[in-house]
């Protein structure tokens, strides 16, 4: 191994063992010590000078057909953990009204910002099909933007419903917060 490979193997484990999802970090340490078992099978079978070529082969694809779905699995498992939580992050880290939290509301408030979706989502339609020329209509991602200040100007329970129903709406549309909170 090369002194220039230390480090990136030392940022690969710093980064799987600074994983706080316990559940995150034990599927990766699961997928990365099936794989390393794997290694090792194929090493000691390549290096073994009792076996043909041919028996080595086997051997290795075997062992390759035994643990390549469970090998995938926990990648998969922990991928899929590290993107749920990454996703909670994210909502998090959005901008909400003082004192209101946008990912974690009651079905009261789920309803309103609902409403206040489909009320953005009929602006945006309405300003579509609207008479005159395009380029004097704001864009999509501006009018979001737009409503998005409007909620975390009018604050409390309503502003939330309109940061949430902005975001709602964009997602229903295809649009990514960056486009209009970036």
């Amino acid at each position: 191994m090369t002194s220039e490979a230390t480090p990136i193997r030392e940022s690969y484990e710093q980064l799987r063992d600074s994983v706080e999802n316990t559940e995150a970090r034990a599927a990766w340490l699961d997928h990365d010590r099936r794989l390393q078992l794997l290694r090792q099978t194929y090493n000691s079978l390549k290096d073994d000078p009792r076996y043909t070529e041919e028996h080595k082969a086997n051997q290795m694809w075997e062992t390759y057909q035994q643990q390549s779905a469970h090998i995938q699995a926990a990648g998969e498992k922990a991928r899929e953990l590290l993107e749920k939580e990454a996703r909670g992050y994210e909502m998090i880290a959005l901008p909400h009204p003082k004192g209101e939290n946008l990912h974690s509301i009651s079905t009261e408030r789920l309803i309103a910002a609902q409403n206040e979706a489909s009320r953005i989502s009929r602006k945006l339609e309405r300003l579509e099909k609207a008479k005159g020329p395009k380029n004097l209509k704001p864009p999509t991602a501006q009018i979001l933007k737009d409503e998005y200040a409007r909620g975390m100007e009018v604050g409390g329970v309503e502003g939330s419903a309109i940061c949430k129903g902005v975001l709602m709406a964009a997602d229903e549309l295809g649009i990514s917060e960056e486009q209009f909170l970036g």
